[in-house]
This record gives C-alpha cells, structure tokens and sequence, in this order.
C-alpha cells in the first residue's frame, strides 16, 4: 500500500513539469515549398528555452520550421539582454524523421554538435549538446549547456 501511494504521489508530483515542457505553438502538417511545389511534412513550433526547468530570463522568443523532404530544420531565436536585442539562425541537417520522432544535428561548431529532437505524441521539442572530442586547444575549455526545452508562456 505504501508503495502504491508513493507512486501516486510521485506521478502527481511530476505531471506538471511534463505538461510544463510543451511548446506554446506546435504543429505538423502536410505543405508545398519551392517553385516546384515539392509535397513534404512541415514542423512548426515556437516558445521559449527552458533549461532545467526554469525558463530563460528575459524577453526571449524561438520559432522552429522543419521540412522533411528538405531535410532541414531552422531554428530562429531573438533574445534581450541589458537592453540590447539579438537574433541567431542556425541551420539543422534532419537525420531521422519518422512517425515518432524527428532528430535532427547541427554540427557546424569545431567543438560540439547540437542535437534537436522532437517527440510528435508528446509534442515536445528538446535541444542537447555533445562535445565532438575534438583535439583542439579551442575546445579545451568547452563548457556545453544542459539540455533544454520548448515550452509556452508560464
């Protein structure tokens, strides 16, 4: 009985953080691009990062777009900090997209290679990075950041 109750209390306990780590906007649908309306699988989500559970501070914004037939992924981020605005766009080469999951890399840094990933049942939107082992004095001191999710306004 005891453990019984345990586990209740441990599923009540960690369903908000689950439902916590979904994106704000999240969306798979069938679409045409280009000049010769090419028919593929569009991923769109947006939201902010959220590492270890606790958002990025400040105003901060991400928008995703993913074409399977294209194999890639943009990732768009705009952020403030100190009263200054910036933007990043980094581009993603798709190396899995399948009905469960798409993953997709971007290993153009010298010492680490970022994994996105997405969960299309869960509708989650996760970003990793891994150091390459590169042997590079560069990346001696490579400090990655932890995991991170996509989630919506709090």
């Amino acid at each position: 009985m005891k453990r019984i109750c345990f586990l209740l209390i441990a599923v009540m306990a960690l369903r908000p953080l689950a439902t916590a780590q979904t994106p704000d906007q999240f969306s798979v649908t069938e679409t045409a691009v280009g000049s010769r309306h090419i028919k593929t699988l569009y991923l769109y989500a947006a939201g902010k990062w959220s590492y270890d559970f606790a958002p990025i501070s400040g105003p901060a914004t991400t928008y995703i777009h993913c074409y399977e037939k294209l194999g890639i992924c943009e990732d768009a981020d705009a952020y403030s900090s100190a009263g200054k605005t910036s933007a990043s766009l980094t581009t993603y080469d798709i190396v899995r997209w399948d009905s469960r999951e798409m993953i997709a890399v971007d290993s153009s840094s010298a010492c680490a290679a970022n994994m996105l990933r997405v969960d299309f049942a869960a509708k989650k939107v996760s970003l990793s990075s891994n150091a390459k082992g590169t042997p590079d004095k560069a990346c001696e001191n490579l400090k990655l950041p932890p995991a991170a999710f996509l989630v919506g306004p709090p």
